[in-house]
């Protein structure tokens, strides 16, 4: 081989600090399981899409259930961490109308901003395991104890009559995940403020009911 041969060097991912490698490690899951499904997630494939070498990603995750686990765990955290934000602590005045319009808009917000997580807890993905239902359902669970709150609230500011209240809370959450479905899936056709409008004139109607 000629000296002034150029030799090629082997490219090391730049060094992190722990932390900043478990997001990126996680990130390049999450878009593996959003983009094929849950069979992809592999430590070859996980280390491929984040572009470091496998020994690399086994000094965070020992092995592909522990990488499952943790993004399983992150995403739960994150997006109970959105719904939490988009429910009002306080009312301050405004009418159950508003309360709830702003709510859901915060709420679309959130899951466009992150569609990938969304997808991944709100669209069928092939190969779930069952943990992913099971968080599913134990936060939905939560959330849904906070909107039936916010429902007899709701109730209690209404003219005449009453709602099961307990219905209500189911109904309105089932009406925040089909909006946000159409959001991830046809977001031209369904943008948020169409979807947000729409929810905000049915709360409306319940409450001239």
């Amino acid at each position: 081989m000629a000296r002034n041969a150029v030799i090629a060097k082997r490219q090391y991912a730049p060094r992190l600090p722990p932390e900043q490698r478990c997001e990126q490690l996680l990130d390049a899951a999450l878009t593996l399981v959003a983009e094929h499904g849950y069979s992809a997630l592999t430590m070859q494939g996980v280390a491929g899409r984040a572009g470091v070498a496998k020994p690399v990603l086994y000094e965070m995750f020992g092995n592909r259930a522990e990488l499952l686990h943790a993004l399983i765990e992150r995403e739960e955290q994150r997006a109970l961490r959105q719904v939490v934000d988009a429910l009002p602590d306080e009312v301050g005045g405004r009418s159950p109308e508003m309360v709830f319009a702003e709510a859901v808009r915060a709420f679309l917000e959130a899951v466009a901003a992150r569609p990938e997580s969304w997808r991944v807890l709100l669209l069928p993905v092939e190969g779930a395991p069952a943990e992913v239902q099971e968080r599913f359902d134990r936060a939905r669970a939560g959330v849904l104890a906070r909107v039936e709150e916010f429902a007899e609230w709701g109730m209690s500011q209404r003219p005449g009559g009453e709602l099961d209240t307990e219905l209500l809370g189911h109904t309105i959450v089932s009406m925040a995940e089909m909006a946000a479905r159409l959001v991830l899936t046809g977001p031209a056709r369904y943008p948020i403020d169409r979807m947000a409008g729409f929810l905000t004139e049915i709360a409306r109607a319940v409450q001239r009911t």
